[in-house]
């Protein structure tokens, strides 16, 4: 009612577009603040929220490049670390990174900041690299699902399995029917001498996402170790197949 009665008055209208921006109406937020923003281009309140509803609407370069803005601008680790969150998105990790970065630099409290600044790093083939987000990130949260799930990767890539283990079964309590802990939890299992455990998992994931490669890989090599050769041919036919459909189809989105 205040903002029908005085569609230009600003504190109304950001209260408003930033409950709309809750609700999920995020189009309704973009509607009410566009029109307001000419000659108001320097309130960091009205730039941000609307830089933050045009993301959360469109997900374009355009929003993008405005929440950048504005968080240059302000000086706000929360406003690179939504740039830095929708880049992650857009598997556009290096830019990620750099905004991301420029977060921890302002303020690196910001919740799940420490853990996308991982997942980048891993994502950029920089594991190292990536680790000690993860573990700032289990300090700040010892329940926070990706850095327990990630940090857990990276245990097992290190052979550290018994660490491994406790990390991916926490993620797996959190999340209990998340596709990647799962296939990778069924890994470790595979690499430590639970290959019953290990098949049980994939052949359920297998059923789920039938084109998913890594339930089929993983399974191709555990049945020949089962002795179960003609499973293990079916499972290593079917990935040849799925990697020619890839490979036609293009990059998997």
């Amino acid at each position: 009612m205040l903002h029908a009665q005085n569609p230009r008055d600003l504190s109304v209208a950001i209260l408003l577009a930033n409950c709309y921006i809750k609700l999920g109406r995020v189009e309704d937020a973009v509607n009410i603040l566009k029109p307001l923003e000419p000659g108001n281009e320097g309130n960091s309140e009205l730039e941000y929220s609307l830089a933050f509803a045009m993301m959360q609407s469109k997900g374009d370069a355009e929003s993008l490049i405005r929440m950048e803005k504005v968080a240059a601008a302000i000086g706000s680790a929360k406003a690179w670390t939504a740039a830095g969150s929708l880049r992650m998105h857009r598997d556009e990790f290096e830019k990620a990174k750099a905004d991301f970065d420029q977060a921890l630099a302002l303020d690196s409290s910001v919740v799940g900041l420490n853990t996308m600044a991982g997942i980048v790093r891993y994502a950029l083939q920089d594991p190292d690299g990536a680790f000690p987000y993860f573990q700032a990130a289990l300090r700040a949260d010892p329940r926070d699902f990706q850095a327990n799930l990630y940090d857990g990767l990276y245990r097992m890539q290190k052979g550290e399995f018994e660490e491994a283990r406790a990390l991916l079964e926490l993620a797996l309590e959190l999340q209990p029917e998340s596709p990647l802990a799962r296939v990778k939890m069924a890994q470790l299992d595979g690499m430590t001498g639970r290959y019953m455990e290990a098949v049980a998992v994939l052949e359920k994931l297998e059923m789920e996402t039938p084109k998913w490669l890594d339930p089929h890989v993983q399974l191709a090599s555990l049945y020949y170790k089962l002795h179960r050769p003609d499973d293990g041919q079916r499972e290593r036919e079917i990935v040849q197949r799925l990697e020619t459909e890839q490979q036609k189809s293009g990059p998997v989105k």
